[in-house]
């Protein structure tokens, strides 16, 4: 389980940011303000990010950003790369992938 001061770099583009509005898909209808962050698989292994396939695993976490923008938030750990795999390869808002951004 990630522990306090435990960090990651990643670039975000348009797809994380607004994964209700741009995707390649015509499956569900439009979301605005969903998106979610991925997370790398090396990380998720590094710091034993799971999904909720593996046994006990805790998924929600809380966190803050460094400029205030988030404190004290919640983030779901989920998704995963290959079926039956349990790294999460994401994380979004606990209930719905809705993010504040500008």
């Amino acid at each position: 389980m990630p522990k306090k001061y435990d960090e990651y770099i990643v670039a975000l583009g348009e797809t994380h940011l607004s994964w209700g509005t741009h995707r390649y898909t015509t499956t569900r209808e439009v979301i605005y303000q969903e998106g979610y962050l991925k997370i790398p698989k090396a990380k998720a292994k590094e710091f034993d990010i799971y999904m909720s396939n593996k046994k006990d695993a805790n998924i929600i976490y809380n966190f803050s950003t460094n400029d205030g923008f988030y404190t004290n938030e919640k983030l779901k750990a989920a998704g995963c790369s290959t079926a039956g795999d349990i790294y999460a390869k994401n994380f979004h808002g606990n209930g719905l992938l809705i993010f504040k951004h500008n």
